[in-house]
């Protein structure tokens, strides 16, 4: 497939990620599961304020995010 048709179907994925969190934050509580497979599937709206597995996420300096983004950088 050409690069064009890939950076499409990333843009895509993208909206649909970012629309599928403000549908959450909109339409679900806190710890509240909606199940859509019985014994399956199931989603539950839960909260991350640190990085990956909420490490740093107790950390309350405003330092936190420069220095995120800085090392994201490098």
């Amino acid at each position: 497939m050409s690069r064009k048709v890939w950076l499409c179907l990333a843009g895509i994925c993208f909206l649909l990620d970012i629309a599928s969190k403000l549908a959450a934050v909109r339409y679900l509580n806190i710890w509240e599961e909606v199940v859509v497979i019985p014994d399956f599937f199931s989603l539950t709206y839960t909260t991350n304020r640190g990085i990956a597995f909420s490490m740093l996420s107790d950390v309350h300096s405003p330092w936190k995010t420069i220095l995120l983004t800085a090392a994201a950088l490098l």
